[in-house]
């Protein structure tokens, strides 16, 4: 897929698969910041459980969320016979002892994910025909990282969008899915859903709006967000997504049916980008296989806050009225870090990476 094809299918689709976007010493390398983030801990990790009723877990609803133990995450993922039988799904949502690890520095603004970036969001395609000027490279901010572990037989997780928890929307917002191991759309023989990210096709388009640089079309947009899969948020209630399924559609993965599913096989090395207002839900394990993924999450300059609310939708709205600026300026409005405490980070500057403040 050229780069112009691929900006256009992010946009109409809400997400794409980059075939072969990290080489083998790249994704050896995000092992290694992988394994350190499980083994240096900064907080407790939320583990999630699918609903005890299997009528809700078979369509991806309810569920219980607690907190792993200091080192369950590293045992869990350095130790293959260390499994609950319980197939737990656990996210580690940020780890400050990164900041300080030169090997994810170098990931996160590693030369191929800031070409995938403004490919992604189109910026390299808008070199005037016929001329030889320069393009000036946008604007790329990391938000952060969310590091994934699934022991086997984990159910998968509930349709959402991060939008619900991530208080920044517009075009330009990615989150970067970069799985460590295989990932296929198709069953195996005991498993009922597929084990790659599944997503509602185009499901973001309603959050994208031409008058976004206003205030009147930026408090729409902030309207139009869903209630949190698991955090405290409130918004519209989000729309039955496996209900539209046959389970014949699930068995196959099957694109293009009446819940317009989207779904990719994937290898290591391969990214999947997609945009943080699609639907999306994380898929099964087997039975004698673990998972481990990593997201990565940029913004660019045509993004902008966009205020949440652990309110109902009417408070809500009552809420947003009430701001005189619910919305600060053009340019990503949110703080810059000095660098990891640096005044000045050399290499950030030069890999074209600005890191934002972290969102907890």
């Amino acid at each position: 897929m050229n780069k112009q094809s691929l900006s256009e299918a992010f946009f109409r689709d809400g997400a794409v698969v980059i075939k072969n976007a990290l080489d083998l010493d790249t994704m050896a390398q995000l092992r290694r910041v992988y394994d350190f983030a499980l083994n240096n801990p900064t907080h407790p990790s939320p583990q999630m459980l699918p609903d005890a009723d299997p009528t809700k877990a078979k369509h991806r609803q309810g569920g219980t969320v607690t907190l792993a133990k200091s080192k369950e995450l590293a045992d869990i993922n350095t130790n293959n016979d260390y499994d609950s039988g319980t197939g737990r799904n656990f996210s580690m949502n940020m780890n400050l002892n990164l900041s300080a690890y030169e090997e994810y520095n170098k990931i996160v603004a590693h030369p191929s994910i800031l070409e995938t970036l403004e490919s992604l969001w189109g910026y390299s395609n808008d070199k005037p025909q016929g001329s030889a000027r320069k393009q000036k490279n946008p604007s790329i901010y990391y938000v952060g990282e969310q590091l994934f572990i699934k022991e086997r037989n984990a159910a998968p997780v509930t349709w959402h969008t991060d939008t619900a928890d991530l208080p920044i929307a517009g075009q330009d917002v990615v989150t970067l899915w970069i799985p460590l191991e295989p990932t296929i759309r198709s069953l195996t023989k005991n498993s009922l859903y597929p084990q790659t990210l599944e997503f509602v096709k185009g499901s973001h388009r309603e959050f994208l709006r031409p008058d976004d640089g206003t205030l009147a079309g930026r408090t729409e947009i902030s309207r139009l967000v869903y209630d949190s899969a698991y955090g405290p948020n409130k918004g519209l209630t989000p729309p039955k997504i496996e209900a539209a399924r046959s389970d014949s559609d699930r068995s196959h993965g099957t694109q293009g049916t009446k819940a317009n599913i989207l779904s990719f096989d994937t290898k290591p090395g391969d990214i999947i980008a997609f945009h943080w207002a699609t639907f999306h839900g994380g898929g099964a394990t087997p039975p004698n296989a673990k998972r481990r993924t990593v997201a990565l999450r940029y913004v660019g300059p045509r993004c902008f806050m966009s205020p949440r609310s652990t309110n109902t939708p009417d408070e809500h709205e009552k809420w947003l009225k009430s701001k005189t600026h619910p919305f600060e300026g053009t340019e990503p409005a949110f703080s810059l870090l000095n660098l990891f405490g640096e005044t000045e980070r050399k290499s950030s500057v030069n890999s074209g990476i600005t890191y934002g403040s972290r969102l907890q």
